[in-house]
């Protein structure tokens, strides 16, 4: 199923609340109808949850907060495509966007991140659903350049 946290482009990996269903599907109480619906004919949901990056409308990003997100003075993504592109907050702080630059990516070692998500989550369970699909889970663990760093990371 797709998500369905508030967000700013028809595709809804642009999120801008994780805590807040999106009101192009109605409201939280809507959305508790559908999964109680789906238990009552023996179906599982499972929700793509988006948690590698946000929209450039969210809050994080619109305030300037540089801590939540990967950041660097310079880089290149795959396929030579360059992936960091300036903040409009400040205009010197660069960062790692992925797909594209209104998806900036979160840095995963930060605490607001993990509690942040880990809140959605904890709140769309009680709400019913049954599990996630995690899409762009390569973008969890990078460094300021993009590349894969595993070391010490953790989703918990």
């Amino acid at each position: 199923m797709n998500f369905h946290f508030q967000d700013d482009y028809f595709n809804s990996y642009n999120v801008i609340d994780h805590l807040k269903v999106d009101k192009r599907f109605g409201t939280e109480e809507h959305f508790k109808e559908l999964i109680d619906a789906a238990h009552n004919r023996d179906m599982y949901v499972v929700m793509d949850m988006p948690v590698s990056s946000v929209s450039t409308q969210h809050p994080w990003f619109r305030d300037g907060d540089a801590e939540v997100f990967i950041t660097a003075s310079e880089g290149q993504a795959a396929f030579g495509q360059p992936n960091y592109y300036q903040f409009l907050s400040d205009n010197t702080t660069k960062y790692l966007g992925y797909p594209t630059a209104a998806n900036p990516v979160l840095n995963w070692s930060n605490e607001k991140v993990k509690s942040t998500v880990h809140d959605a989550i904890k709140k769309f369970l009680l709400l019913g659903v049954d599990g996630f699909h995690i899409d762009h889970v390569s973008q969890l663990a990078v460094d300021e350049r993009g590349q894969p760093d595993v070391g010490g990371f953790s989703l918990i």
